[in-house]
């Protein structure tokens, strides 16, 4: 490939975006010319250096897509049937720790017995009384209940966090009496 051409490329592909992987290191290339004469001959050469440039950010990249580290987490979540009184309640621990964003909002979804039961939203504005939102990089514990109404009683409950750039994160947490 001709010199011009390698850098026109190399250029085009910087401004333009390209991929997200990174440029190669540095690259050296040599082009020499040879000009014969009756009786002596000229030798020129020409080298060029690429820099890499290379840019660094709290985010992962994963093709073009950026991935938040935004991550909800529930925390004891029973692998077997619980055992209490009909009125107890169980409670669902979880913790939540933000990216690089605040936390805005949450959302707990109930499900009982395979219908849907109960849904709670709360935001950071108007409902930070009731949840503690945390900042960006921080990491909150909490946690919601379950009340045992009936022998049998099976709930799914699903929490869902969002941040102040939209990512979010949920788990899922399935309660058998």
């Amino acid at each position: 490939m001709n010199l011009k051409k390698f850098i026109l490329l190399t250029l085009l592909i910087s401004f333009c975006g390209g991929s997200a992987e990174p440029l190669p290191a540095p690259v050296e290339e040599e082009t020499i010319v040879t000009t014969p004469t009756s009786s002596t001959s000229s030798t020129s050469s020409t080298t060029t250096t690429v820099q890499e440039t290379t840019t660094t950010t709290p985010t992962e990249y994963i093709g073009e897509e950026i991935i938040s580290d935004l991550k909800l987490e529930i925390l004891n979540c029973p692998s077997d049937k619980v055992n209490i009184e009909i009125g107890e309640d169980f409670e669902i621990k979880f913790s939540v720790q933000a990216g690089d964003f605040d936390v805005t909002s949450i959302f707990y979804y109930f499900e009982l017995n395979g219908e849907y039961y109960s849904r709670l939203p709360l935001d950071k504005e108007n409902h930070s009384e009731y949840f503690d939102f945390p900042t960006a990089n921080d990491i909150t514990y909490s946690s919601t209940y379950v009340e045992k109404l009936a022998e049998g009683d099976s709930y799914l409950v699903s929490i869902d966090v969002i941040d102040e750039d939209l990512f979010s994160s949920y788990d899922l947490c399935k309660v058998d009496f």
